[in-house]
């Protein structure tokens, strides 16, 4: 592998989950599982989050997407966004209604920092980490 190849690939796997693990009780998050993470020396780091499968809409397109919302936005950002981030941006989250998409993405729907997005949810979510409702707005804040 040559270097931007090597870099590539650390990249992604720095940004995918090794393991998952998932509740019978989607709408639960299992502190258990936390007090296990936290106690083990061989677990790195980890974060709970949810998935969901949402429109997004801009004013000219609509696309479907799978949204991933962490419950440690600190987290998300020290670990996970800033090895992919065109802008790295330590204050990423302190406004609400925040979303992070792909350039590709933005490119398509023709967007670019700031603008509105509205996501559609086919139902109300069960999470308890991010709980949307049918019809909300956020702002395109960086993409990578």
């Amino acid at each position: 592998m040559n270097g931007f190849q090597i870099e590539i690939k650390e990249r992604m796997l720095n940004f995918t989950p090794h393991a998952s693990i998932r509740t019978a009780e989607a709408s639960q998050l299992n502190n258990a599982f936390f007090e296990i993470f936290e106690n083990d020396p061989d677990i790195q780091s980890y974060s709970a989050f949810s998935e969901e499968d949402v429109l997004i809409l801009s004013n000219e397109m609509i696309n479907p997407i799978r949204l991933i919302a962490y419950e440690d936005r600190e987290y998300l950002v020290e670990e996970k966004l800033k090895t992919v981030l065109v802008e790295h941006d330590q204050n990423l989250f302190k406004q609400s209604f925040r979303i992070v998409i792909g350039n590709d993405l933005a490119q398509k729907m023709n967007v670019s920092i700031g603008d509105k997005l509205r996501l559609l949810t086919k139902r109300k979510s069960t999470s308890s980490i991010w709980k949307p409702t049918k019809n909300e707005r956020f702002y395109c804040h960086r993409y990578f």
